[in-house]
């Protein structure tokens, strides 16, 4: 049997439902940058460090976006601890 989108290999396999706890899943593991067991751990780093070498480069109303949207995140977080 043939299912659509699927590549051939998988249709001779089963679908089968796995125990919730067979994997560890992305809340278990957190935010990317604060864990190095994160598996974007190192891309997040990589990120962060292209960030700062270039932000003696930004003009300003750049910077003004990226503070603006820093102070909206920030500002969601401490609704969501309400």
């Amino acid at each position: 049997m043939s299912r659509p989108n699927v590549p051939m290999f998988w249709n001779g396999c089963r679908a089968i439902e796995a125990p919730w706890g067979a994997v560890t899943h992305m809340y278990e593991i957190g935010r990317a940058p604060e864990n190095a067991s994160h598996p974007d751990f190192a891309l997040a780093e990589e990120l962060a460090r292209g960030f700062w070498a270039s932000l003696p480069l930004l003009d300003g109303q750049t910077l003004a976006m990226l503070l603006a949207r820093a102070r909206d995140c920030k500002g969601a977080e401490r609704q969501g601890a309400r």
